[in-house]
């Protein structure tokens, strides 16, 4: 039923796009050899995308806010890398997971960013949406974001998980071309990063 009222519509066109768009610059950033080692960041926002599509249209809101947050430390890493390049070569063999919860966590990458005066960074580390994010993913007495299955309620109002969607994939595309801009400028990966979207536009809006 979900399905059969979006289909035809903005939001299924936006998402049309976008994964469209997230596949070809996966493929250019395989192609380029200073951006391929990273391409893996690329493809796994793109599955992002797809657990977030497939968990919103079968009412499971808060499994497309964990795959957000996952897309929200891409977006971070994807900065972190484009002010400093020799984090890649750090970060990469970090295949324990040691440095990656150091000098890697989210929090930290959050720091350098402010430190460097990086949007959208400038003014605080602090990121509220992050925060909101994480709470759903670990037990607290206010459970303010229902797991589960949601109420036929909670998805017909609003569009809550497309709002989610739509948003911080929006965040991510301007980090992404903050990186080729950085590390590959005037690459195939890097015009594609800078490509216009109308029908992801005509989604968010």
């Amino acid at each position: 039923e979900r399905v059969a009222a979006l289909v035809g519509g903005a939001r299924f066109r936006g998402l049309d796009e976008l994964l469209r768009h997230l596949d070809k610059l996966c493929h250019a950033f395989n192609a380029d050899p200073t951006l391929r080692r990273i391409s893996f960041l690329i493809d796994r926002s793109r599955a992002d995308v797809e657990t977030a599509i497939e968990s919103i249209l079968s009412g499971y809101v808060a499994v497309a806010a964990d795959a957000m947050r996952d897309v929200m430390e891409i977006e971070n890493l994807l900065l972190d890398f484009a002010v400093n390049p020799a984090h890649i070569d750090e970060w990469l063999p970090a295949e324990d997971g040691r440095t990656g919860l150091g000098k890697f966590r989210p929090a930290n990458v959050r720091n350098r960013l402010h430190a460097a005066g990086e949007e959208p960074y400038a003014e605080t580390s602090e990121s509220p949406y992050y925060r909101s994010h994480s709470e759903t993913m670990h037990v607290n007495p206010r459970q303010e974001h229902r797991r589960g299955f949601s109420t036929k309620h909670y998805l017909s109002h609003g569009d809550e998980g497309f709002w989610d969607l739509f948003e911080h994939t929006g965040q991510l595309k301007p980090a992404t071309r903050r990186l080729t801009g950085a590390l590959a400028p005037g690459s195939a990966a890097d015009h594609l990063a800078s490509q216009h979207l109308p029908d992801v536009e005509e989604a968010w809006q």
